[in-house]
């Protein structure tokens, strides 16, 4: 991971902010710079700041939240986004991924769980709560008939399958190439043929994609 990790802190309940803040403060690799308090500060200070995270409340941004993570994702696409929900929505989410997001989780999520995902992020990994990942996966099987291109199970290998349920069940790469007693470059590896093949752009698209198309199920993830 990098250095101090510079964090914008936009959530809507001013208590659930500065108790994101505080957990923040006391950690020795992260920081707050900013927490703004609406639409326009966000933009203000995300072109401010320039923090490696932002994380966002979808409810800033009413009354068109996915709307407005796009068009800030789209404004700093090298600004990584962490998405807090008070209610995690398919159609939200599925348009948040699509919108290139890194982490969508529900406000619920206590202290020790948002750190990790910030340091997860940190590390190339994406971070969604699997709840939301399986109401993603029912939306876009729902708009399947949408897309043209739906994989075949076959054109995964056996260890690519492995490594995506690992994957669905919240394993980091490295946890995962000690569940399956291989090296993280390997995992990697893996990734990037998965990505291929589904044409995916993230670990967590991967994972909804395999769900909505029956190529890992949905209760084999725990």
């Amino acid at each position: 991971m990098m250095g101090t990790v510079d964090v914008l802190v936009a959530v809507a309940e001013p208590l659930l902010a500065d108790g994101i803040a505080s957990a923040i403060a006391v950690t020795d690799d992260l920081r707050v710079v900013a927490v703004p308090g609406h639409q326009l500060e966000i933009t203000k200070q995300l072109a401010e700041f320039r923090p490696h995270i932002a994380i966002v409340d979808p409810n800033l941004f009413e009354p068109h939240p996915a709307q407005g993570i796009w068009q800030i994702k789209l404004a700093h696409p090298s600004i990584a986004m962490l998405v807090l929900v008070t209610r995690a929505t398919s159609s939200c989410l599925a348009r948040c991924l699509e919108a290139g997001i890194e982490g969508y989780l529900p406000k619920t999520v206590n202290a020790r769980r948002l750190l990790e995902a910030i340091r997860g992020i940190c590390n190339g990994e994406a971070v969604v709560d699997l709840q939301c990942i399986r109401q993603a996966a029912r939306h876009l099987h729902d708009v399947a008939g949408e897309q043209d291109y739906v994989p075949e199970k076959s054109q995964l290998g056996h260890r690519e399958l492995e490594v995506l349920k690992l994957a669905g069940e919240g394993l980091t790469n490295k946890e995962i190439a000690k569940r399956l007693f291989v090296s993280e470059r390997t995992v990697q590896s893996h990734f990037s043929a998965i990505f291929d093949k589904l044409r995916a752009r993230s670990r967590t698209e991967a994972v909804v994609l395999a769900l909505r198309d029956g190529l890992i199920a949905d209760d084999s993830l725990s």
